[in-house]
This record gives C-alpha cells, sequence and structure tokens, in this order.
C-alpha cells in the first residue's frame, strides 16, 4: 500500500505545475467576474461584493499552496505552514452561502 501511496504522491507532483496553473487562472478567474458583476444592479452586485473577499483570500491561498510545494521541493517540511493552509481552506468552505431569492 505504502507503494501505491509513493506512485500517486509522484504523479501528483509531476501534474503539480499543471494543476496549479489552473488554480491559479480559476482563482483570478473569480475574482475578475466578482468586480465586474460590481457594477450589475441588485442582487448581483450585493452578492459579487461579498464574493471579492473570498476571491482574493482563494488566491492567497493558491500561492500560500505554491510555497509549500516549493519548500518541500528542497526537502522542507513546514508542518505549521500546512496546518495553517488547510484551517485556511475549511474557513474558506465554511462561509456561509448566500444564494439569491428563487425568482418565479
Amino acid at each position: 500500500m505504502a507503494a501505491r501511496a509513493e506512485g500517486t504522491q509522484t504523479g501528483d507532483r509531476e501534474r503539480f505545475p499543471l494543476r496549479r496553473d489552473e488554480a491559479y487562472l480559476r482563482a483570478h478567474q473569480v475574482r475578475a467576474a466578482a468586480e465586474n458583476a460590481v457594477a450589475e444592479p441588485p442582487p448581483v452586485s450585493d452578492q459579487a461584493v461579498r464574493l471579492i473577499p473570498a476571491a482574493g483570500r482563494l488566491e492567497e491561498i493558491v500561492d500560500a499552496i505554491t510555497a509549500v510545494a516549493a519548500a518541500r521541493d528542497q526537502g522542507v517540511v513546514d508542518q505549521g505552514r500546512v496546518d495553517e493552509l488547510r484551517r485556511r481552506l475549511r474557513d474558506l468552505v465554511a462561509q456561509p452561502r448566500r444564494d439569491p431569492p428563487a425568482t418565479a
């Protein structure tokens, strides 16, 4: 089982640059879409204003994950930083969602 996990991690590391680039792109797209939606009439603009800070936090998390991965490539594992990232991701996911009212 350890060999399988090791192989999976190796494969994941090989795909990391592509996944990182995709994560950056999506995080930036979310922020840009929210910033553009601020000009729309309510309730769209109201939701966009609430989304912008979360989109910024998502961008910061992607940056921090990249830094942890780069350090790991150099043989440095900062478990405190990894734990902090996990907490930040949980906090981001746990944020209450405010869906728009249903339309008839």
